[in-house]
């Protein structure tokens, strides 16, 4: 009756161990596809050097249709105000998840502090006048280059943190194989031990 009771406890252990290498493995995988998807929506988003191009276009001397292009401007910025939300926030649709890392977080909020109150100004000046001057062009080509880096350097920490999380669950996982092996290696144990001794009974 010991080694049966003993027998069920491990296997329920045994059970337990396996549902949680199985739960762990299916939130690893939601969790990397979250990453891949926020990386390659980044990864994606060229929009500062896009942005820069049609500036370039309404410096004096060259031919532009001015509304046209401050038009796409707009939708421009829009699509980064629409980005950086999309970053903090997560988006269902594309299969990014709200982030969860602190130092992910902390330079997320920062992006969009310098985007809110630094960049964005300064373009919605310089879009509200008739032509750019020189000067203006050299500070908005300074502002959104700097910007394009500050991105490039939280895609670089993305995957940096994405390698880590994968690193951590590989070795969790390595852990709970290594327990659940050893629980069936105790269970087929004490069934060996069970049968050697129901075979003694019976002779």
């Amino acid at each position: 009756k010991s080694l049966s009771g003993r027998l069920g406890a491990a296997m329920l252990l045994f059970a337990t161990v396996a549902a949680l290498l199985v739960g762990s493995s299916y939130a690893a995988i939601e969790r990397l596809r979250s990453d891949l998807a926020a990386t390659s929506y980044l990864g994606q988003e060229r929009v500062s050097y896009q942005m820069l191009y049609l500036f370039g276009r309404l410096t004096p001397g060259t031919v532009a249709d001015h509304p046209a292009v401050v038009g796409e401007i707009r939708e421009l910025m829009s699509r980064k105000d629409k980005m950086l939300k999309t970053l903090a926030d997560g988006d269902p649709a594309l299969g990014i998840s709200a982030e969860t890392d602190p130092l992910i977080q902390a330079e997320v909020r920062e992006s969009i502090s310098v985007w809110t109150n630094e960049v964005r100004p300064v373009l919605e000046q310089a879009i509200g006048n008739t032509a750019i001057n020189p000067a203006e062009m050299g500070e908005i080509d300074r502002l959104l280059r700097s910007y394009a880096a500050r991105i490039e350097a939280n895609l670089a920490t993305r995957a940096q943190a994405a390698d880590d999380r994968r690193n951590r669950t590989q070795f969790l996982h390595l852990v709970l194989s290594a327990v659940a092996i050893a629980i069936l290696a105790l269970v087929l144990l004490g069934l060996r031990s069970l049968t050697v001794r129901t075979r003694a009974l019976l002779s």
